[in-house]
């Protein structure tokens, strides 16, 4: 059986002017989901997947300029596809529990090396459809390399047909943007 996973590397590796690189690609933080035919594993049941990435970058004396597209994503004959529902799910547990979790406030924290958030990128479009190019500017210095963390969140509220009710900030993982001088 083909497993997939939403681990998804830098798909574009730009080049930059002055020789510069920039890479996008997914930090192993526990938060992978598997794609296994049209159902997802019963672990990831009630867990929205998160694609991000690198659309382009460019760089200037003083910043690094890029483009990020965030998607949420589900399973669907083996392959990865546009939510059409990102901001519900609705399923049923294993103890016969309705359940409904609304998912709002998708933002994309950019820190730096010292967890130092440097970047708030709010994520509105996704709630309404699946998907959202964000404009990045952070300053650049003289590391080489420079990296930077995407990390993608959204508050969760969580409704149980039997009256259980929860409202978190749920993290979907972290994406390590690189640029290599």
């Amino acid at each position: 059986m083909k497993t997939l996973f939403i681990t998804l590397a830098a798909l574009l590796g730009t080049q930059l002017a002055s020789a510069e690189t920039a890479q996008l690609y997914k930090t192993f933080d526990g938060s992978v989901v598997r794609c296994q035919g049209n159902q997802k594993s019963n672990s990831s049941l009630g867990n929205k997947a998160i694609q991000v990435e690198l659309i382009s970058a460019t760089d200037s004396q003083k910043d690094l300029d890029a483009s990020l597209k965030v998607s949420v994503v589900r399973c669907e004959d083996s392959r990865w596809v546009m939510d059409t529902n990102p901001s519900r799910e609705n399923y049923v547990a294993d103890n016969n529990v309705a359940v409904e979790l609304t998912y709002s406030n998708y933002e994309a924290l950019v820190v730096d090396k010292n967890y130092q958030v440097v970047s708030v990128l709010n994520l509105a479009d996704v709630e309404t459809l699946s998907a959202q190019t964000q404009s990045l500017s952070v300053n650049k210095t003289s590391e080489n390399p420079q990296d930077f963390e995407v990390i993608v969140r959204a508050t969760v509220e969580v409704r149980a047909s039997n009256g259980y009710y929860q409202k978190e900030i749920r993290n979907f993982g972290s994406y390590r943007l690189r640029i290599q001088k």
